[in-house]
Formats: structure tokens, C-alpha cells, sequence
């Protein structure tokens, strides 16, 4: 599991989420990446190999999960 929680309202999480992405070696078999943001900084991320498993809200704070895509 790798925890993503930057400072808030910097635009840091999605970035770091994108570069994760980019480099799918970085992570191993089975593992999910678990993002920390404020609920008003949810954006739309165009990625190849991780995909959104679920967003979990409360009050002011939101975790996305993250989970590798499958592959055919």
C-alpha cells in the first residue's frame, strides 16, 4: 500500500498519483495507492495502468483508492 498525503491545496496528490502511473515497476503485485485530499480537490486523472477502486469520504477529508488496471 502507498499512502499519498500532500500538503493540501497545492495540487500535489494528483501528480504523485500520475507519476506512480507512470511507473508501474515501483509497485508490487496487488498493491493499491490510497490518495488523502480534501473532497474539493477531486479531479479526473487520465492514467494507463492504475484505476480509481473507490472514494471514501468523511467530512472534510476524501481517500481515493487506486488499483492496477486490468491488462489484456
Amino acid at each position: 500500500m502507498i499512502f499519498v498525503a500532500p500538503p493540501q491545496w497545492r495540487g500535489l496528490w494528483p501528480r504523485a498519483v500520475a507519476l506512480l502511473d507512470r511507473e508501474p515497476g515501483w509497485l508490487a503485485d496487488g498493491a493499491v495507492v490510497v490518495a488523502q485530499h480534501d473532497p474539493s480537490e477531486s479531479v479526473p486523472l487520465d492514467l494507463a495502468y492504475l484505476e480509481l477502486a473507490d472514494e471514501r469520504s468523511y467530512g472534510r477529508v476524501r481517500f481515493t483508492f487506486f488499483a492496477a488496471a486490468a491488462h489484456e
